[in-house]
């Protein structure tokens, strides 16, 4: 059933070697680590499978992805306001287990008729940016922004693109050591301006700390 759903791992060895160990003889004839999704009536809509014989999705972020996205309140957050913009920061869950893949949230609510700047920026101004200070076992991968908009200001020959409102992204991770606990520290840099006065480019740091929960192992 594994080989006729096209599922064989075949690279179990090379993963493995990746890890820093060697595979044994009886963990071959396995499948990709893998999720079925099925409708109300048992018919597959939908699968997400893996490379890594180790990371797995967390809980949380499935259902997360699975429900179409839905803004839940997150389990950990933390929150900062400079000049009218509110920057949060937060995960799915206050937990995690190594190699589990989750997701940190980034909401930045800005006030009405205020904008802050995507990529790329004319020179002078300054784009949002979003990053995860590196740690010993932290896997981060780059943040996904939504799509800004173009924005022509009368009077100035520059080509803007900006987010206005609510603006959310995300940030894929995973720890791979099981540590008693791990602090993630999130830098939100950008600009924000209305059509008439910029404010000076702010840079601002959020931290949050996980528990860890070791591997349950036979």
């Amino acid at each position: 059933m594994i080989r006729a759903l096209g599922l064989y791992n075949e690279h179990l060895a090379e993963q493995a070697r990746f890890y820093g160990r060697e595979a044994r003889p009886d963990q071959f004839g396995v499948p990709y680590p893998g999720i079925f999704h099925l409708d109300e009536h048992g018919v597959v809509i939908g699968r997400q499978f893996e490379q890594s014989y180790r990371v797995r999705p967390a809980p949380a972020l499935l259902l997360d992805q699975t429900m179409g996205g839905s803004r839940q309140r997150p389990a950990v957050a933390n929150t900062i306001e400079r000049n009218g913009v509110s920057i949060t920061v937060g995960v799915d869950t206050a937990t995690y287990r190594p190699y589990e893949r989750h997701e940190l949230k980034i909401v930045l609510d800005l006030p009405p008729g205020v904008h802050v700047y995507g990529s790329p920026v004319p020179e002078g101004y300054s784009a949002l940016e979003i990053s995860v200070a590196p740690f010993d076992g932290l896997d981060v991968g780059p943040a996904r922004m939504p799509e800004a908009r173009p924005l022509a200001i009368e009077g100035l020959d520059e080509k803007f693109l900006v987010y206005e409102g609510s603006i959310e992204a995300t940030v894929p991770f995973n720890i791979v050591p099981f540590l008693e606990s791990a602090t993630l520290s999130a830098e939100v840099r950008y600009q924000a301006c209305t059509d008439s006065l910029c404010y000076p480019p702010e840079a601002v740091t959020l931290d949050l700390t996980l528990r860890g929960v070791d591997l349950v192992r036979d």
